[in-house]
């Protein structure tokens, strides 16, 4: 029998919250209110202190009201944050005890918890590097990836120069399957949204989908052969595309100085197409 029949929605409900908290947080559940209990008892907490607490309601809302995605799978994106909360939650429960015991016992707490760390160095040492590699065979496509160089300068200039509404598109995508591209990079530090991205995403979504990526992916491909940066430029205008990143340590055919480019950071260069 489901836990759901046996007890009702709402009361199963608020049962798998508690423990999507609990495995989320593990020993921290107990800890991080206990910290809180003696920063209050020691008057040490802050405005600031807040911001644990705004992270674990803000899961609540995300586990309350995330969508279930297109394989049918409700913890798809239930799952992903969890990882920023056990860090948030883990810093500050630290913190909030290091902050009551200076307060008890003075500075000297920092130099017992320092003394404290260099001892046990050597003994988790050893098992540092296990922990960060991942434990499952798919986790290798994801474990290597590098942003190519300059991208998140390019990233930030997009962010501070483009106007709301307008998009980028990114020369040099591939068909091919990866773990991520450089225009969803882009998409993810700067918050502007990309002609096309990910096209192997769109291919396996439907016949429609990948129709329209594919033409997408043309019609930026046969930028390459234009004529002139200003032919490129007015290409690109046509399509509604107002920035035109270009990945290389040269740029594109019709520029290969990057002369013409409004930004370029070692491996980058973007053009602004948008008239203004």
């Amino acid at each position: 029998m489901h836990m759901r029949e046996l007890l009702g929605f709402e009361p199963s409900l608020a049962l798998g919250i508690v423990l999507m908290y609990v495995a989320s947080l593990g020993a921290f559940v107990v800890l991080y209110p206990l910290a809180v209990w003696l920063a209050q008892r020691a008057r040490a907490l802050r405005p600031i202190d807040g911001f644990a607490a705004f992270t674990l309601a803000a899961y609540l809302l995300v586990m309350l009201t995330a969508p279930i995605d297109k394989h049918r799978d409700s913890t798809e994106f239930t799952v992903r944050p969890f990882v920023l909360v056990y860090a948030v939650i883990a810093v500050w429960t630290l913190c909030l005890v290091c902050r009551v015991l200076a307060m008890r016992f003075g500075q000297r707490t920092w130099r017992v918890a320092l003394g404290a760390s260099l001892v046990a160095v050597p003994l988790t040492w050893h098992q540092a590097l296990a922990i960060g590699l991942p434990k499952f065979d798919w986790g290798w496509d994801f474990y290597p990836t590098r942003l190519e160089p300059g991208l998140p300068q390019a990233a930030k200039y997009l962010r501070q120069h483009a106007l709301p509404g307008e998009i980028f598109a990114m020369r040099g995508l591939s068909l091919k399957w990866a773990a991520t591209d450089p225009a969803l990079q882009v998409i993810s530090l700067s918050g502007l949204p990309a002609y096309l991205s990910y096209v192997s995403a769109h291919m396996i979504e439907s016949r429609d989908r990948e129709l329209v990526a594919l033409v997408r992916y043309s019609n930026l491909a046969r930028l390459d052969r234009a004529p002139s940066a200003a032919a490129a430029l007015a290409e690109l205008r046509k399509l509604g595309i107002a920035w035109y990143v270009a990945p290389g340590w040269e740029g594109p055919p019709w520029d290969r100085a990057r002369r013409e480019a409004a930004f370029v950071e070692r491996n980058m260069a973007i053009y602004a197409v948008a008239q203004r």
